[in-house]
């Protein structure tokens, strides 16, 4: 007798994990260190910044591994300290946060072309053997953030550099259009999280920009936040004129700010449900309970390119369907679908085959890994007796999942935002001389 798993051209391959997904609010595995550091900047200005990294005694942990970098922008008459528990927040979560302080005062292009200096800085040292950031950048995985006239410059630099590949502004206030003008041709996947509106956000016209921006987007407001709270520490300024901060508010910010981060910058698809409107997500529990309001545009497959792909987003050689970049004989589609790297060979096997028992008899089955949030994409587990004839299973698409049919039976279900699915067959093993099953992942 014949009993085979056939996985119809894929064999998924996922590399370990850092860790398991964590509210995003709360602190990483590692210790956070800052340096300050003097940057070149705009029209020969030197930008004081504080950079936070993973790490202890001037050395980058070495658990963290390439770590993605975040520049963040502080608002008008701010400065960087009132960042710092989100700079050294992000640092426990394996990020390296470049916080500069602005020279550019109310010039907010200039303050978008200090940010990119920053990312030039973080490039260079990655590339020098003297620097405690040697080998230890992920280049390619850079985000944007920032609080007020900040947010606004990171929105600029982000249009302005395709190297920024994720975008998380806290309450930006625009500025003449420049905002919605920059928001217009940015690919890069956009959460605006915003506070009600009052004078000192510009009657709340995160609103407007968030309108204005293209999916893959998001729009988050603070219910009952003021423009005091994306800080933190908040300054005495802030507090006197825009309301003093709460600290349920400010885990808010800090929860949704790094958890788009998180998904769309790391790539980790275990943090759909503090991204996206999941049922029985931490995301969904906030809504339900007012803390938060929630509007988006998805547009998964689009966000993962434009994340991965940066500029050769629309390059079909490189970011198409069947491209196979890393080489690893696994095409783009598979290494979305299963949330794997598809610019570093995996090497781990994740869809396998088993035995299950039901009811006293055994049965052939099949376990993959399932983004739920890539609504763009099926996935289809068949079943055969000669490998030429193929009968419908168990399908996934989005919200539509079919977990019973006359040839195969959702057998387990576990995890969120990145799920574990367990299908078997229907004919119990012996019951005929040979069975296989395959799992194809195809757009609609």
């Amino acid at each position: 007798m014949k009993w085979f798993l056939a996985v119809c051209a894929i064999w998924c391959f996922v590399p370990c994990p850092l860790r398991a997904a964590t509210d995003p609010a709360a602190n990483g595995p590692f210790p956070a260190t800052r340096q300050t550091v003097s940057i070149p900047g705009t029209q020969g200005s030197a930008l004081t910044t504080d950079v936070y990294f993973p790490g202890t005694n001037g050395v980058v942990s070495p658990a963290a591994s390439r770590c993605p970098v975040i520049v963040l922008g502080h608002g008008f008459s701010q400065s960087k300290d009132q960042h710092v528990n989100q700079g050294r927040h992000l640092a426990t979560r394996g990020y390296l946060v470049l916080i500069p302080n602005s020279n550019a005062v109310s010039d907010h292009s200039r303050y978008a072309n200090d940010l990119r200096k920053c990312i030039d800085w973080i490039e260079t040292r990655d590339a020098d053997t003297n620097s405690l950031f040697f080998g230890r950048v992920r280049t390619d995985r850079v985000g944007a953030t920032g609080h007020s006239a900040g947010g606004l410059s990171a929105i600029v630099a982000a249009s302005r550099d395709p190297r920024i590949r994720a975008v998380s502004p806290m309450d930006p206030v625009d500025n003449g259009g420049l905002g919605v003008a920059a928001l217009v041709n940015l690919a890069a996947p956009v959460a605006i999280t915003y506070s009600e509106p009052s004078s000192c956000n510009a009657s709340g016209s995160a609103l407007t920009l968030y309108n204005a921006a293209l999916a893959p987007k998001r729009g988050m407001r603070i219910v009952g936040a003021n423009h005091t709270d994306p800080q933190d520490p908040a300054s005495a300024l802030s507090a006197l004129f825009c309301g003093a901060p709460n600290s349920a508010r400010q885990l808010l910010y800090r929860r949704y700010m790094a958890g788009w981060f998180e998904y769309h910058l790391r790539g980790d698809a275990s943090y759909g449900p503090w991204v996206f409107n999941q049922t029985t997500g931490p995301l969904a529990a906030d809504l339900a309970s007012n803390k938060i309001t929630y509007a988006e545009a998805p547009a998964p497959l689009a966000a993962w390119r434009s994340v991965n792909f940066g500029t050769n987003a629309s390059n079909g050689a490189v970011a198409g369907d069947y491209a196979d970049p890393d080489g690893d004989r696994l095409s783009n589609i598979e290494e979305y679908a299963f949330n794997t790297d598809p610019l570093a060979s995996n090497a781990t096997r994740s869809v396998s085959a088993s035995l299950v028992t039901t009811n006293g008899q055994r049965f052939l089955a099949m376990t993959f890994p399932l983004v739920t949030a890539a609504t763009d994409i099926t996935y289809r587990v068949e079943a055969s007796t000669d490998l030429q004839t193929w009968l419908n299973g168990c399908t996934y698409s989005g919200t539509n999942r079919v977990t019973a049919t006359a040839h195969t039976t959702e057998f387990a279900r576990t995890g969120a935002g990145l799920e574990t699915i367990i299908v078997r067959d229907n004919t119990p093993v012996g019951a005929m001389p040979q069975r296989f099953l395959r799992l194809r992942v195809t757009q609609p």
